[in-house]
């Protein structure tokens, strides 16, 4: 199972589109949020995604930020102290 762990800024115009409902529909990857901030209007969170295929892990990524969500890797686990 592919499993990424990424940081992710949802810009204002974007906050109610159904991005993450689109990743478990379109795509089959089960989103778990580990952390988030709203600030001014934007979103700032960090998201554990899960595949069972890493093709369709990257075309998922690859619709957020076509979508125009930031989206950067975050190396280890978030919650980890």
């Amino acid at each position: 199972m592919a499993k990424k762990q990424l940081q992710m800024v949802i810009p204002d115009g974007l906050v109610s589109e159904p991005f993450l409902y689109h990743l478990v529909k379109q795509f089959d990857i089960a989103p778990s949020v580990r952390s988030a901030r709203v600030e001014q209007g934007r979103i700032s969170m960090v998201l554990e995604l899960r595949s069972d295929n890493e093709n369709t892990m990257q075309e998922g990524i690859a619709y957020l930020t076509k979508l125009g969500i930031m989206v950067a890797p975050v190396m280890g686990d978030i919650l980890e102290s």
